[in-house]
């Protein structure tokens, strides 16, 4: 189905590229235009083949039950990770001295998950007396509902 909308919509542009080349080159207009006039209709069909998603996963028996949820567009690891972030700032003692260092998701499809520890980098936080300590944490995200479903501070579960 992708391929007949992507030919639907490629065949036009050919079209318009070579009637533009030959406009161009009948009416001597300047290389530097026409790399740009070209930049453009390369841009616009870019982000029109970009509008087409590709089909959903499907199960085994190839119903069209989906395999497993996707994260809304926009929604990224980065956005997540900045979600946890902000969380352990907002528990942390002293916000503006807390360290979180950036650690990789080792989540699955429905849910992003970070985890900083021994076998990962620390997270450096202020205790009470204002001294920075090491500490462990984990953050789960929900990637559908865009939420924190779970948050975890030194063994305490804060979430």
């Amino acid at each position: 189905m992708n391929q007949v909308v992507l030919l639907a919509v490629a065949i036009p542009f050919a079209g318009l590229f070579a009637g533009c080349h030959w406009l161009f080159k009948r009416f001597n207009v300047s290389s530097r235009i026409r790399v740009w006039a070209f930049g453009a209709m390369a841009f616009v069909l870019a982000s029109a083949v970009g509008v087409i998603s590709p089909p959903e996963p499907m199960a085994a028996n190839g119903s069209a039950q989906y395999v497993a949820q996707r994260a809304p567009v926009g929604f990224t690891q980065g956005a997540a990770l900045t979600l946890c972030e902000s969380a352990i700032r907002l528990i942390s003692k002293d916000p503006e001295k807390a360290e979180i260092p950036y650690v990789d998701d080792l989540g699955d499809a429905t849910a992003y998950y970070f985890a900083w520890g021994h076998a990962t980098k620390m997270l450096r936080l202020r205790n009470g007396l204002g001294l920075e300590v090491a500490a462990t944490g984990s953050c789960v995200v929900n990637k559908s509902a865009q939420r924190i479903v779970s948050l975890t501070l030194n063994g305490k579960e804060m979430i």
